[in-house]
């Protein structure tokens, strides 16, 4: 009798199970593993762009700024005289530079009060206070600041009155010590006794801190400025000078005298002029994933021929929506 092999055939499990579930989650790994890589790499190709549009961002701020001086250069050979209906004061287009866009605004500081005139060789001047009294007024400021800037600036320890030393500013939280030097820039005036963010948010674009005494440029300077040169004017008949001038830029001083119709004593030359030297450039750069605005500050010496930047603010940078994550 033929007699046949019987094999046991085993169902699947045991053993088989275990290598089932060995290889899902070799694949769960590898998956993973893949999917970290193509993140990582999105990533890594992300920052590459972000680190390349932020070099040419960079650069074409400073390319920007340089067409500035160079126009400001230029200006000089027309005269000394500057004023709003000039072609540095127009308010230039945006226009395409190296893919991306880029906008200049040129602003003439010597329009606003310089706050450093305040204190000459050390001591108050007299002249320039009675000006900044008169244009605080105008601003419609109520703080007695205007001591208190003096005692920050002179290089004596003696509280005028209203005003601060070191005793104030070291009895305050972080406390900190008065400089008794020259403002170096308006955002300063935050730190002092007595200016708040309502005085900050009068004073704008009202008032300037330059390096040495300048003049107002009578051609450049807002109504509040120029109502501030003479005693008793209002803001409302300054603003009829402003109108004059846009038709007829004052070529000297004393041909402010000409568009004011009240009777108010001349300012003194030593306050006035219609020349600049300092002036804002602000650039504005909209490259790739970045929106970049920069303030460079300009001086063009009267008795040199080239103008320089003397300060720079660091750059304002604003990720465009969308690659924050970035």
């Amino acid at each position: 009798m033929l007699m046949l092999n019987r094999y046991n055939f085993s169902r699947p499990g045991g053993q088989s199970g275990v290598a089932l579930i060995m290889v899902l989650a070799i694949v769960a790994i590898v998956s993973m593993i893949t999917f970290e890589l193509a993140v990582g790499q999105q990533m890594w190709s992300s920052h590459s762009q972000n680190v390349s549009d932020r070099t040419q961002a960079d650069w074409v701020d400073r390319g920007a700024q340089d067409y500035a001086a160079m126009m400001m250069d230029r200006d000089r050979l027309d005269g000394d005289v500057d004023h709003l209906n000039e072609a540095w004061a127009s308010q230039l287009p945006p226009f395409p530079a190296e893919g991306g866009m880029v906008t200049v605004g040129i602003e003439d500081l010597q329009g606003r009060f310089n706050l450093n005139n305040l204190v000459q060789n050390g001591t108050y001047n007299a002249e320039a206070g009675t000006v900044f009294r008169r244009l605080l007024t105008n601003a419609q400021v109520t703080n007695d600041i205007q001591n208190a800037i003096i005692d920050w600036i002179d290089t004596d320890i003696n509280p005028r009155a209203n005003g601060a030393e070191d005793e104030f500013y070291m009895g305050r939280e972080n406390g900190y010590r008065t400089p008794n030097q020259p403002l170096t820039n308006v955002r300063e005036l935050a730190l002092i006794k007595g200016v708040d963010q309502d005085t900050l948010d009068k004073l704008s674009g009202l008032v300037t801190a330059l390096p040495q005494t300048t003049k107002i440029n009578i051609n450049t300077a807002a109504a509040p400025v120029l109502a501030s040169l003479f005693e008793g004017m209002p803001v409302d008949e300054a603003k009829s000078i402003v109108d004059y001038r846009e038709r007829n830029p004052f070529n000297s001083p004393a041909d402010i005298m000409k568009a004011v119709s009240g009777s108010y004593p001349a300012p003194k030359e030593t306050l006035v002029s219609t020349g600049s030297q300092y002036f804002r450039i602000a650039t504005t750069v909209d490259f790739g994933r970045y929106f970049q605005h920069t303030d460079a500050f300009l001086h063009r010496p009267a008795d040199a021929k080239k103008t320089f930047f003397f300060y720079h603010e660091r750059p304002l940078i604003r990720i465009k929506k969308g690659t924050e994550s970035d």
